[in-house]
């Protein structure tokens, strides 16, 4: 298995919902961008619940039986710690511009409608596995001439980190 890893931009990602949703669906197509969007969402989710939930559900394949993301509410630092630079050591601050760093395997698993990622998490030292499945364009809710790719499982992104120093 070969690991090619990639660190992505999210600064000029727009945090308005309608704007989000028409650069997300041009991303989507891709599960890497996928992943990094459902990270910059939950950032946004970590300062405003409301705002964050509204792009999440975007994100998020079945949503209303979605992992709870209390962990995400309750300790800001979980989502800050994807953002690469953000550690314990300087009370989780990213690096500038803001980037997410990913690693995945280039070769397709078994399962082709699946992909699993592995988001780069200055919090514990290590990456942490984020799930990602291929919707069908005939079955996504709205009008798409691709298949486009959603979250599906992230227990491990949620857990929590380590404490500021």
């Amino acid at each position: 298995m070969y690991f090619k890893t990639e660190e992505i931009r999210i600064d000029n990602l727009p945090y308005d919902m309608e704007e989000f949703k028409k650069t997300a669906v041009e991303k989507m197509v891709d599960p890497i961008n996928t992943a990094v969007l459902f990270i910059f969402a939950l950032n946004i989710y970590a300062e405003n619940m409301d705002k964050g939930k509204e792009f999440l559900s975007f994100l998020i394949h079945d949503f209303e039986n979605a992992i709870s993301l209390s962990n995400i509410a309750r300790n800001k630092n979980i989502a800050k710690s994807y953002l690469k630079g953000a550690e314990p050591s300087n009370r989780y601050t990213p690096s500038q511009p803001l980037t997410v760093v990913v690693k995945y395997d280039e070769e397709r698993g078994r399962k082709k409608h699946l992909k699993t990622v592995y988001i780069g998490c200055g919090g514990v030292d290590s990456y942490r596995p984020l799930t990602l499945v291929r919707v069908k364009r005939r079955k996504l809710p709205f009008k798409h001439k691709h298949d486009l790719w959603f979250v599906y499982e992230y227990p491990s992104i949620i857990l929590d980190v380590k404490e500021t120093e």
